[in-house]
């Protein structure tokens, strides 16, 4: 049997172990209207007067030259106005980007691009590349340079860019927002944050149902006052946090914001943290204020305990685990304990914790 007769489900199976662009070099020489017309199924190509599109994913991060050179060449000159998702990078491919524009707009190339990933952009390229965009629904800025990045850029994301519903920042500052402005972003992931620059955002994006702040730091000179507190409605359904030594309380004053929470992951790593493994706390926040959550998961990393502490923490933290409020929501709670030379540290999560990269699991 020739390979171009293995049934059409195995050749999906294949396919589907290979990237876009790694299929469409594999095959590139093969000069056959079955596989072309496999490809063309398999990443829902259609090319008509009204409707243009598919599910074609090109990413150029940390490719070798030789593929860089056949994707820019042998499939985005042939689909570019049909691509879906595309990934861009500086990183360990240094002046990618800027050799990209050379040749491409985004303007007039991408008329049908919904995803774009920008990693390590110039300002420059940024500014270029934002500026052109049209028709995107989902934006990631990855960045270790975006201190010197344009301010006014990066509010047109924000506010003035109506189609991204998605925006994904290495990082987010009080600069950031526009007071009085509106912004049309449904879903936020922010790699760092500060906790006053936290509470703007629920302030501020008014239709922003998904959150997730991946470090969330506070100072320790931070001062919170009656006016950083939330003055409108908060719509979040899913809220993901990983907290560095912030206090409980800080967290307890918003909660009850946060009446629309269905999905609810929260990690915590500090020195002093007793409520967060209080039963009765978190008991008390769900039943008052979170009438439609569907999924809770904690992680909480305590360190330099004391023999003291662990007699205070013990039978707070066995409650959980004999609960019948935990139990009828089918949570489950794990206690783990590790040394560092003579430093004991206490871990308490919620089983399974969702994310494994954060917890020592």
């Amino acid at each position: 049997m020739k390979l171009e007769d293995l049934p059409g489900e195995l050749w999906f199976t294949i396919l589907s172990y290979l990237s876009p662009l790694d299929a469409f070099y594999a095959f590139n020489n093969m000069d056959n209207a079955r596989i072309h017309s496999i490809l063309t199924d398999m990443y829902l190509i259609r090319r008509d007067e009204d409707n243009c599109s598919s599910i074609i994913n090109i990413s150029l991060a940390h490719i070798p030259l030789f593929m860089y050179n056949f994707a820019v060449s042998n499939v985005i000159s042939f689909y570019s106005n049909i691509i879906h998702s595309l990934t861009l990078s500086n990183d360990q491919t240094p002046d990618q980007i800027n050799n990209f524009l050379e040749k491409y707009s985004f303007k007039y190339d991408f008329t049908y691009l919904k995803c774009l990933h920008l990693i390590e952009p110039s300002s420059n390229e940024f500014n270029l590349i934002i500026n052109d965009l049209s028709n995107i629904n989902m934006l990631n800025i990855q960045s270790k340079q975006m201190h010197s990045f344009d301010i006014n850029t990066i509010q047109q994301i924000l506010y003035n860019k109506p189609t991204i519903k998605h925006c994904c920042l290495s990082q987010f500052r009080q600069d950031f927002i526009l007071n009085n402005s509106y912004s049309f972003i449904q879903k936020l992931n922010i790699n760092s944050c500060d906790y006053l620059c936290f509470i703007n955002i629920l302030n501020h994006f008014y239709l922003l149902e998904k959150l997730s702040i991946n470090i969330l730091s506070m100072s320790r000179n931070a001062v919170l006052s009656s006016i950083d507190l939330i003055q409108n409605p908060v719509l979040i359904k899913n809220l993901k946090i990983r907290a560095f030594s912030i206090p409980f309380d800080y967290f307890q004053i918003l909660f009850p914001f946060l009446e629309n929470i269905q999905i609810f992951s929260f990690a915590i790593v500090c020195d002093e943290g007793f409520d967060y493994v209080n039963n009765d706390k978190w008991q008390m926040i769900i039943s008052n204020y979170w009438p439609l959550l569907r999924k809770f998961h904690i992680y909480s990393e305590l360190w330099h305990l004391t023999p003291i502490d662990f007699d205070e923490l013990c039978p707070q933290l066995f409650s959980f685990r004999n609960d019948s409020f935990w139990t009828e929501r089918q949570i489950q709670f794990m206690i783990d304990f590790y040394q560092d030379k003579n430093d004991v540290h206490l871990i308490f999560y919620s089983s399974p914790y969702p994310d494994k990269r954060f917890s020592n699991q």
